[in-house]
């Protein structure tokens, strides 16, 4: 088993090597390897199910495979940016890691929901999932923004008024997190932020640190239509081994065109 194991593993690097040339951006490339070290490719979408038959048999497009106690490997290149949210489940133990970076790892709960990661543009995500007898399956789903504006209307209003509340994206409570080695999460704060007319960002004119911004009177500057932007920054520091390590989100942004009274 050990041996088994080291061997699987060995192979696993050199098939990482080669994801990076042949892997499509935002898809998952999967490698399914049996016993013999013979293995098959292919492709799945960003949020995906794939379901395997009894120990481990997977069958795609007339070729079929068995993986009991060895590694199914998926891969994506993804071109989100900024902070999301992500429910992974399996029926299997796997692992789950971002930019060489554990998120989960050697998981032994094998559902888990609200799994906060962050995203460059072009980060490398990566499930490696252990199958054994049963039924194996695998999910990646339900990813979205963890900084994003949920409602802003009206978009446009006439000088003088006040707009209604900006209201932005929350953050849902972590279930299922005892095997999470990285998600110590303080807390996930928040700063609205407003364009000034040097297209600078500057804190936004009062109560500026909550989830949602209220927004105070605005009118026309020198009696033009004017637009406003306000967005808001959110930000989260995780620790691993006691060293912090602080993300941020800047894409939440709402615009509000003004008009002048005629």
């Amino acid at each position: 088993m050990i041996k088994e194991l080291i061997t699987t593993t060995i192979l696993s690097c050199l098939l990482l090597n080669s994801y990076s040339q042949i892997t499509p951006l935002n898809k998952w490339r999967g490698i399914i390897t049996n016993s013999s070290f013979q293995s098959l490719t292919y492709y799945e979408p960003e949020s995906f199910e794939r379901f395997f038959e009894e120990n481990g048999l997977f069958k795609y497009n007339g070729e079929s495979i068995t993986t009991y106690r060895m590694q199914v490997k998926f891969m994506l290149y993804s071109s989100r940016e900024g902070c999301h949210i992500v429910d992974i489940l399996s029926s299997f133990r796997y692992s789950f890691q971002v930019d060489k970076e554990y998120i989960l790892k050697s998981s032994n709960n094998f559902s888990y929901t609200n799994i906060l990661i962050n995203l460059t543009g072009k980060s490398k995500v990566f499930i490696n999932l252990i199958t054994a007898k049963g039924v194996p399956f695998v999910k990646f789903i339900n990813i979205r923004k963890l900084n994003d504006i949920t409602s802003c209307n009206p978009k446009t209003i006439y000088s003088g008024a006040t707009p209604t509340k900006i209201t932005g994206t929350g953050y849902p409570t972590y279930t299922n997190i005892k095997d999470v080695i990285n998600l110590n999460i303080k807390k996930i704060r928040y700063k609205w932020e407003m364009l000034d007319e040097n297209n600078n960002w500057i804190n936004a004119p009062g109560q500026y640190t909550n989830k949602d911004y209220l927004p105070s009177k605005l009118i026309c500057i020198n009696n033009k239509e004017t637009t406003y932007s306000f967005r808001r920054v959110a930000h989260y520091t995780q620790y691993k081994a006691l060293t912090p390590t602080t993300h941020s989100d800047e894409t939440a942004i709402a615009t509000i065109i003004v008009k002048p009274i005629t």
